[in-house]
């Protein structure tokens, strides 16, 4: 075995070479684990196919962009006149992209921290109400959805279910 190698390919080389006393404490050292973000990452991924599925296309979705969104401005004395304009929100979804069939903006959230979620969740609202999003938790060792609450913008309430996003999260109509 060279200087080089670490204690991983050490171990596999011993075992092609079959040296390997399973008997010895210590014995063939694990892989390391995969971090929360990798599941993360994952996770983004596995939704993004999803959607595409549902007839979301490929080229309308982003990963980790400022959200842009309408917001009148006051100009003029006393408010004379009220203007539209595009301010780029602080906040950077997951994923987002916007419903075919009726041009509503939709936001993904994945986290594998409740805490982190939750202050996502609340700070929705006050950034852009007429987003469709859904936040879902997952397990920050195997990256297994746990739960997911879906912002309803025409209702203004959050509901929550078990498991992964779903099209009804995401989309406004179900097709």
């Amino acid at each position: 075995m060279g200087k080089t190698s670490d204690r991983f390919t050490d171990a596999v080389m011993q075992e092609l070479a079959d040296e390997v006393d399973y008997a010895r404490p210590g014995g063939i050292p694990r892989p390391p684990a995969l971090s929360a973000l990798h599941h993360q990452v994952q996770r983004w991924g596995q939704i993004m196919r999803r959607m595409r599925q549902w007839g979301v296309p490929a080229g309308t979705m982003g990963t980790e962009q400022p959200q842009p969104y309408l917001r009148p401005r006051v100009v003029g004395p006393r408010g004379a006149r009220r203007l539209e304009r595009w301010i780029t929100a602080g906040n950077q979804p997951d994923i987002q992209t916007l419903d075919p069939r009726t041009g509503r903006r939709v936001a993904v959230e994945v986290d594998t921290d409740p805490i982190e979620l939750a202050r996502k969740m609340a700070m929705l609202p006050q950034v852009n109400p007429q987003v469709r999003a859904a936040f879902e938790l997952i397990d920050r060792t195997t990256g297994r959805p746990i739960e997911t609450h879906a912002w309803n913008p025409l209702t203004r309430t959050f509901s929550t279910h078990a498991g992964g996003v779903q099209r009804r999260d995401v989309l406004d109509f179900e097709w």
